[in-house]
């Protein structure tokens, strides 16, 4: 699965002043623009019992229907299609503060794609003449990385989805991004149930999966607000 929600690890050596850990919370991270909408916000959440920094690194997604898809960085503000301000923030804890993302460009015929990573860091290491004094107490903090998709005026995924024995290919040929929530097969109806897999499946993208029964196979999917099952 390729560029599905994936989980930031900031690992950063700090003096020796506490054990307390982060407890960063989200609103969303997925969010998607339609109809012409321009701003979103996203929530970030406290909830530990440190003050967190908060780094944001926004990347436009090239080709993300790829084997090997580009992530570019953006660093500059008067040509980023994606604009996320701040950049930087500090929240105490139980506080909560706006993260804003705003696009700078018109939809696409097909999806414009975004990632956002928030990574949190405690505190600040000591430099200059207390080098010395630092201590190495390693902080394991998780981080996110939000989905941003512009979807194109009208946009429709067009999926088909074909089965040979044990066999599963799904190829989108729409304008259109469509997450496969999950594909699922049970021995019985009900019964000896396994997830076989789950993507989000970009436009012009195409996904084969082995399926390890020849019993019917359930494909949950999910378009924006729209959730549907076929079966085959």
């Amino acid at each position: 699965m390729r560029f599905a929600h994936r989980i930031v690890i900031a690992l950063t050596a700090f003096a020796a002043f506490g054990t307390a850990q982060a407890n960063m919370a989200l609103s969303s991270t997925v969010v998607e623009f339609v109809d012409g909408e321009r701003l979103k916000d996203v929530t970030i959440v406290n909830r530990g019992q440190d003050v967190l920094y908060i780094d944001t690194t926004t990347s436009e997604i090239v080709n993300p229907e790829s084997d090997e898809p580009d992530a570019r960085v953006l660093t500059d503000p008067r040509t980023a299609g994606l604009l996320v301000t701040p950049r930087r923030m500090v929240i105490k804890p139980g506080q909560q503060k706006v993260l804003r993302m705003a696009i700078r460009k018109p939809a696409g015929e097909v999806d414009q794609i975004y990632r956002v990573a928030v990574t949190p860091k405690l505190g600040k290491p000591k430099l200059g003449d207390e080098q010395d004094a630092v201590t190495t107490a390693l902080k394991v903090l998780i981080g996110y990385e939000v989905l941003v998709m512009v979807r194109p005026d009208n946009f429709e995924p067009d999926v088909t989805i074909k089965r040979s024995g044990q066999a599963l290919s799904m190829t989108n040929s729409g304008n259109t991004n469509l997450l496969v929530r999950s594909v699922r097969q049970c021995r019985a109806p009900g019964e000896g149930c396994v997830e076989v897999g789950a993507n989000r499946l970009y436009a012009g993208e195409s996904w084969s999966l082995d399926l390890p029964m020849n019993t019917p196979v359930e494909v949950h999917q999910s378009v924006g607000l729209k959730n549907f099952v076929e079966t085959y």
